[in-house]
């Protein structure tokens, strides 16, 4: 088995310290309630209280022997982990020499459990009785010294700390606690004590710990969700805080100076929303962290112990394990907030005097959105029943709020992914209204049933998903570059991410900028591969997007959006000219007017360049369109 491998100071400060004087435990003594302390501070803790002793943590009082807290049983458990702790440092600490030549030593040899300098060890495996002996280096040899398996590996029977000599092999299940047979003729005969054999007590506690512990590992997801969506909605009231304090602001120049006190009362009063929701979010996000970790923590402890612990240590600790588990088992996953992260600013209708009026405020509500938005959130398509392959398809969602009343504004960050009746998962882009609707966009390449999952906060928020119907294209004549289609045409070749097409009515021929195979494919008109062009003296990576043909189709011109350029090449391939990556970013659509004129859209840059025939640059068209509106695919009027 390989060794599990744990931080000294972890164990000590789950283990080691003592509650009352917080420092290592010393003689430590276990309470019937399975808390641990010092023997001194137990024996300070009953003479302030009068003689009586109670635990300090669970306030149960106990009855002590005649010898006092002397007479409490040792916890093996913690001995244990303290003699591990020591043996780590002392091993960590000492500096071994060569039991050779008494240099240092470098090497440690398992089977003839000796140190060795490195001298020594070259000579050790030259010798033919010592090449298959277990030679480790010093530090790996220090590492398996200090793994935590070594802290139960000792199997030996435990003795009675009471009565010397005498195993312990019962477990009283009225106390709580493994007894030898003296202390069971001594103090836990009669019918207030239930005895049972140490191995069956052992198992029963294991199946306890076992099924305490499968219940609190489950919910480690649950609360690793939970933190999550809690950050998100935090970074999302903080971006939505930006959003509405420049709202403020901009209603703050219309007005000029006769509301500049409103802009800053209100900047204020969000401020205040702000601050208070955040304390609030940061509070449950700290709390379910804890919450996690702990979780964590307790469960590989655990497991650990289930693993490696022999009867008697795990029972020692079961009850106070066990309580631990079921304190995590019991713990909830969801926070009691329902703060989805938004702020907002409702501006004012300018026909009053006061601020609100004038200036608007701070809408304050944080139901407006659940956190599981799945029963809020519903897909609606007004505009078509089905879609048509090749075409942008537009699913339209619509949310509600806690009352089922239609939403007036967006937020919630929503992602969607489509799934193909082959299979293939491609991602959809969700556009934000702003108005509580959520436009998802995607183009189909194949016809048949589509699903939709759509997911927001993270999480999918339906269990089955949407059913798009897509038709086949009507106008299809022929289809290749995709061998798995039945209909096909079958090549040698097949396409990666194909995006611009060319064609040449005067040579009959095809060309596809072949994205994914980063490379320029030419066909005849029915689709049978000819030829390839592909540039590799490049920058980075060939990344042909948009095509267009020129003089008559004797002159081909590809934007390169790997290397930020566009090139001109003759019909064999040739490379004539390129230019352009002074200026653009991500070149993708391409097209030539009659005059010569060469286009360009930037889809980064949100512009359309326009070069003369020789690359100059003429002119920059600036989009006015929100940056998320790209221009990608040109054409020109003849």
């Amino acid at each position: 088995m390989a060794a599990n491998y744990v931080k000294a100071d972890e164990l000590d400060r789950q283990f080691l310290q003592c509650a009352l004087c917080i420092d290592r435990l010393q003689k430590p003594k276990l309470l019937p309630c399975q808390h641990t302390f010092c023997q001194s501070c137990l024996e300070l803790w009953v003479t302030q209280n009068g003689g009586t002793l109670s635990c300090p943590f669970c306030r149960n009082q106990y009855s002590l022997t005649q010898k006092g807290v002397a007479g409490l049983p040792d916890n093996f458990f913690v001995n244990n982990i303290i003699d591990f702790i020591n043996r780590k440092r002392t091993a960590s600490s000492a500096a071994a020499n060569c039991d050779s030549c008494e240099n240092e030593a470098s090497d440690y040899c398992y089977d003839c459990a000796e140190f060795m300098c490195i001298e020594c060890t070259a000579a050790h495996k030259r010798l033919r009785t010592a090449r298959q002996h277990k030679i480790t280096s010093i530090d790996e040899y220090l590492s398996d010294l200090t793994s935590v398996e070594n802290v139960y590996a000792d199997d030996e029977a435990k003795f009675c700390g009471s009565h010397e000599g005498q195993e312990i092999e019962i477990y009283c299940e009225s106390c709580g606690v493994p007894i030898c047979q003296k202390c069971r003729a001594k103090d836990h005969e009669g019918s207030g004590h239930e005895l049972i054999q140490l191995t069956e007590a052992g198992r029963t506690s294991r199946k306890i710990l076992s099924d305490l512990a499968d219940r609190a590992r489950e919910k480690v997801d649950s609360l690793r969700e939970t933190v999550s969506m809690l950050k998100e909605t935090n970074r999302l009231l903080h971006g939505n805080r930006e959003a509405a304090l420049s709202q403020i602001k901009a209603r703050k120049r219309a007005l000029m100076e006769l509301i500049e006190t409103f802009g800053e009362e209100a900047e204020a009063e969000l401020e205040q929303e702000y601050t208070c929701r955040k304390e609030t979010l940061e509070k449950d996000i700290d709390y379910f962290q804890q919450t996690l970790d702990k979780t964590t923590s307790v469960c590989n402890v655990t497991q650990n112990l289930l693993n490696e612990g022999d009867d008697e240590a795990l029972l020692y600790v079961s009850r106070d394990t066990i309580h631990k588990l079921e304190e995590n088992v019991a713990s909830q996953v969801r926070p009691k907030t329902d703060d989805d992260g938004r702020i907002k600013f409702i501006s004012g209708n300018c026909k009053g005097i006061e601020r609100v009026d004038q200036l608007g405020f701070i809408e304050k509500t944080t139901k407006q959105h659940k956190l599981i938005p799945s029963p809020h959130l519903r897909p609606i398509t007004t505009a078509k029943s089905s879609f048509v392959v090749g075409e942008t398809a537009n699913v339209t969602l619509n949310s509600t709020d806690n009352e089922g009343n239609i939403a007036t504004s967006g937020g919630i960050p929503i992602t969607a992914k489509v799934f193909s009746p082959s299979g293939e998962v491609g991602i959809a882009k969700v556009q934000d209204r702003k108005d509580g609707q959520y436009d998802i966009v995607f183009r189909p390449r194949i016809a048949g049933k589509h699903k939709l999952v759509l997911a927001a906060f993270g999480r999918q928020m339906s269990v089955e998903p949407y059913e798009l119907n897509v038709m086949p294209l009507q106008r299809k004549i022929l289809t290749f570059g995709n061998p798995s289609l039945p209909e096909c045409i079958k090549s040698s070749v097949t396409l990666q991410e194909p995006c611009g097409v060319a064609i040449s009515h005067r040579n009959n021929e095809i060309f596809v900028a072949d994205t994914g195979n980063h490379t320029i494919r030419v066909f005849d008109m029915n689709g049978n591969y000819k030829t390839q062009m592909t540039y590799l003296n490049m920058t980075n990576d060939f990344e042909p997007m948009g095509m267009a043909l020129a003089n008559e189709g004797r002159v081909i011109l590809v934007t390169d959006a790997g290397n930020r350029q566009v090139l001109i090449c003759a019909r064999d391939g040739n490379l004539l000219r390129r230019f352009g990556d002074a200026h653009l970013r991500r070149p993708c659509g391409i097209a030539v007017s009659r005059s010569g004129l060469i286009i360009v859209a930037d889809v980064e840059s949100h512009c359309i360049f326009v070069y003369n025939s020789s690359g100059e640059l003429l002119t920059k068209l600036e989009s006015l369109a929100p940056k998320e509106d790209n221009f990608a695919v040109l054409s020109v009027s003849p």
